[in-house]
């Protein structure tokens, strides 16, 4: 499937998936995910992770659902710091921490330290989806995925361009 992100038409590929057994998703910057995240609800349950690279290989547009669908409306902006994001089940994540203290926050925080531009990462039985937006800093945009019963089935994150 083909979009046009910005300026550029980009091609989706499919990278693998991920699980979200609350159904309660946080985006944000992987070094303060407890802080400043966008948080969605859909269904729980293991999504399909998409990527839609630009011609220089960076991430414009990763698409994270259950089922084919379409954008919809801007559920809100989440800031990146550290130039890595991170998506991951919330409930879950606040289960690890809670149960594992220092050592899994250092286990997390260990995890950070990878330069690929797609990591997937284990801590205390919570997966954590790490990504290097294409233009690294700043503020970007989470849609909501829909699929044609106009039901919310994912999410799709805009790193085209920081938001203003």
């Amino acid at each position: 499937m083909s979009i046009k992100s910005s300026e550029e038409k980009l091609s989706l590929q499919a990278i693998g998936s991920a699980r979200f057994p609350s159904g309660q998703v946080s985006i944000s910057d992987s070094s303060f995910f407890f802080d400043d995240a966008v948080i969605v609800r859909f269904e729980s349950g293991v999504q399909q992770v998409e990527l839609g690279l630009g011609g220089d290989g960076g991430i414009r547009v990763v698409r994270i659902a259950s089922r084919p669908g379409t954008r919809g409306a801007k559920l809100g902006e989440f800031g990146v710091d550290f130039a890595q994001v991170c998506v991951c089940d919330r409930a879950r994540a606040e289960a690890a921490f809670e149960s594992l203290g220092d050592e899994g926050m250092q286990q997390y925080y260990d995890a950070l330290s990878v330069s690929d531009a797609v990591v997937s990462v284990r801590v205390g039985g919570c997966d954590f989806l790490l990504l290097r937006p294409h233009s690294g800093d700043g503020r970007y945009s989470v849609y909501e995925w829909m699929d044609r019963d106009g039901i919310r089935c994912g999410v799709e994150l805009d790193f085209s361009r920081p938001a203003p």
